[in-house]
């Protein structure tokens, strides 16, 4: 760790790339207790003993000065980007503070009264999180039902479902931080709900989602009802397709590709013989963002198109797994592997993209709430109700 923090504060010239794959990745390699000491300690860096006094001017001038001013902007950047991980550390919070008043301030005032800006409006969240501000101007118009106070998923506009799932998983997908894509904390066995709890959001949201859409559709006894919320629920992936919310649009797919839907073959022969477009929607759908081939397609999509956008997060967590499965931590000379830890930047990097921009769409809010709090029922009270409303067709 001491050398890769010589390499991130070199007196020589700057490299932004180290520096942003450095703070991406440093957890999962240390900690920020660790790499906060271990900067404190390079910018104590002093000259060699046996240095006559014109060389020490010299190693003052061209490596000491340097050298602190790399560390001021290591702090400054990591504090800046990666603010969460001092906002919700208060000993972390306070030794910066003690460094900046104390070194920082004596041999540097002006880089130190930056970092306290710095410190007043990330840190302390007075700058950080704005609230999205809508432009009413190119907002579209919502679309509601009669009665906002009692509907049913039925009577809402399938576009206006769309948009608030949009805004929904927004905020999911936008609350994941760096330091829960290392190391796959979200499979850890003991304490995954802390390391990585906006991951495990965003999947329960999915695996919550596809189950209500499978509910939504067993659960109804009339076949005429079961093609009409299918119907439904196509024209809403449709929509989350167009609006880029791919996460959204997958979860209808594999609500409606589970066992307990996809089975009832009477239900969809209604339905290719009533509506033959929607089927043919579905259809393309499917191959439009399918997961076969590493995801190629929805990955091309998702690079062509521009934001806002949603990406499906399973795509990212499979490249996660893969880097971190089929490479070492450690080179066999007992060094960092940094090459891994560039390869799990390029993945964060993807996936902080996509947190960039906001929706411009407008929150209805008893709409938000239903589409936020949806919920199915188990797997195998969904395949009973599917058998009772559809049974098994006897072979002749």
């Amino acid at each position: 760790v001491k050398q890769l923090v010589c390499e991130l504060t070199t007196w020589e010239k700057s490299d932004p790339e180290y520096m942003m794959i450095f703070l991406l990745t440093y957890r999962s390699f240390t900690s920020p207790e660790d790499l906060l000491e271990k900067l404190i300690e390079r910018f104590h860096i002093q000259p060699p003993p046996f240095l006559a006094k014109e060389d020490v001017d010299i190693f003052t001038t061209k490596r000491q000065r340097p050298v602190r001013l790399k560390v001021v902007n290591v702090l400054k950047h990591w504090m800046t980007f990666h603010y969460y991980d001092f906002a919700f550390d208060l000993p972390l919070s306070l030794k910066v503070l003690d460094f900046i008043d104390d070194a920082i301030e004596q041999a540097l005032p002006l880089s130190a009264d930056q970092l306290r800006t710095v410190v007043e409006n990330q840190v302390l969240g007075k700058s950080k999180d704005k609230e999205i501000m809508l432009d009413l101007t190119k907002t579209p118009p919502s679309k509601v039902p009669a009665n906002l106070d009692d509907f049913t998923f039925q009577e809402l506009d399938p576009e206006e479902v769309a948009r608030q799932f949009c805004l929904v998983e927004q905020e999911l997908y936008r609350a994941i931080t760096p330091k829960e894509c290392l190391n796959q904390a979200w499979n850890h066995k003991t304490h995954k709900e802390t390391a990585a709890p906006n991951v495990l959001a965003m999947i329960r949201r999915f695996n919550r989602v596809s189950n209500w859409v499978t509910t939504e559709i067993v659960s109804l006894e009339s076949i005429d009802e079961r093609v009409a919320i299918i119907r439904k629920f196509i024209a809403v992936a449709q929509h989350c397709r167009d609006l880029h919310n791919y996460n959204g649009a997958l979860e209808i797919l594999s609500g409606l590709a589970a066992s307990p839907c996809h089975r009832q073959k009477r239900t969809w022969e209604l339905l290719e013989k009533t509506d033959p477009k929607s089927l043919e929607k579905l259809s393309s759908l499917r191959k439009e963002i399918s997961s076969d081939n590493n995801s190629i397609s929805i990955r091309n999509l998702m690079h062509k198109e521009s934001p806002p956008s949603i990406p499906y997060l399973g795509i990212y967590l499979t490249d996660l797994t893969f880097i971190e499965d089929g490479n070492s931590d450690k080179l066999p000379n007992g060094s960092i592997n940094f090459s891994k830890r560039r390869r799990i930047a390029v993945v964060i990097r993807e996936i902080r993209q996509y947190q960039q921009t906001p929706y411009n769409l407008f929150p209805v809010k008893p709409i938000l709430e239903f589409v936020r709090t949806v919920s199915g029922q188990p797997e195998d009270i969904n395949y009973a109700l599917s058998l009772a409303f559809e049974p098994r067709q006897m072979s002749s």
